[in-house]
């Protein structure tokens, strides 16, 4: 079992190549530090392992297919990490092999053939694809006033990838079109973030803002029937299950988080956005979530956003 070492590489030459990826990452990428740290993380553990099992004259240079398929089974079977663990540090060893191989380092890349590991059922997230946001969209009359704010409602969850609970708490003034941001100043844990409006929903937000401003409304999504004065994630997830069965779509979950789960595995899977610009995205615990934090990334969020073509 080889050392969990992820602060310092034990191979000079490895340690410069990977390095100089890294600078590429900050630079040339514009990568945020959270992102340059992680990748750093599970290139410096790939190193140092393959350095220690092969010996210190393993460059990145020498290594193959059989090398980097050892080492997957190598962090399950020694280390226990999960699945998604795994398609992590798989997803830095691609990426890294293909700057390599971009850069004339390297020949083949030996990376380009291993497939991802695999998920159990269990563990996979229900979620709504592109095509069932259209199938859900086309399902509701918006010719009337509740039709047209409910498809609203699911405009901003499966463009934004926000918590239903984020969503209904947002105010008109937390929509920015002039920057064309959204402020998420109630999120989970009482942080704050920035959600940039992706391109398909800015003219869905520009419209019903008017419409609201028409009623002096101060919620985003306000209810009279609601004591807090906006609408409930009781009646989101009613209405969401309503238009589901209209479009024929039959999931084992139909909730409002299955289209955060949209967003994100859209973003990942098909768009190929790194794991930490999503985890930014979504709020996670595990990510500064600050606006000044948000503010300086709000350029790689934006493209990482508008990827979702509709």
């Amino acid at each position: 079992m080889c050392k969990t070492n992820y602060q310092a590489i034990i191979n000079l030459q490895w340690g410069r190549i990977v390095d100089m990826y890294l600078l590429h990452l900050q630079h040339d990428l514009e990568r945020s530090p959270e992102t340059v740290s992680g990748y750093r993380k599970d290139l410096y553990h790939f190193g140092n392992c393959l350095i220690e099992h092969n010996g210190p004259e393993i460059t990145p240079q020498k290594i193959g297919p059989m090398d980097i398929w050892l080492y997957l089974r190598h962090l399950s079977l020694d280390h226990n990490y999960a699945p998604r663990s795994r398609i992590r540090n798989l997803a830095s060893i691609k990426s890294f092999y293909k700057f390599l191989k971009n850069n004339d380092y390297v020949k083949k890349d030996p990376s380009a053939n291993i497939q991802w590991p695999s998920i159990p059922q269990s563990e996979q997230p229900v979620f709504f694809t592109v095509q069932d946001f259209k199938k859900i969209i086309g399902a509701i009359n918006t010719s009337t006033k509740t039709g047209y704010t409910h498809s609203v409602i699911i405009y901003v969850l499966f463009l934004t990838g926000l918590r239903i609970s984020e969503a209904l708490s947002l105010k008109l003034k937390d929509i920015d079109l002039r920057k064309k941001i959204i402020n998420v100043t109630r999120g989970k844990g009482r942080k704050k973030r920035i959600v940039p409006i992706n391109k398909a929903l800015y003219p869905v937000l520009k419209d019903y803002k008017k419409e609201l401003k028409k009623g002096k409304e101060d919620w985003l999504f306000p209810s009279k029937r609601s004591v807090t004065g906006r609408m409930t994630p009781q009646n989101v997830r009613l209405f969401i299950k309503k238009y589901c069965r209209k479009a024929g779509i039959e999931k084992a979950k139909m909730s409002p988080h299955v289209f955060r789960h949209g967003f994100a595995t859209t973003l990942y899977m098909d768009k190929g956005v790194d794991l930490l610009r999503i985890a930014t995205l979504l709020g996670h615990s595990n990510t500064r979530t600050t606006e000044i934090y948000a503010h300086t990334n709000e350029k790689h969020l934006r493209s990482a956003v508008d990827l979702i073509d509709l």
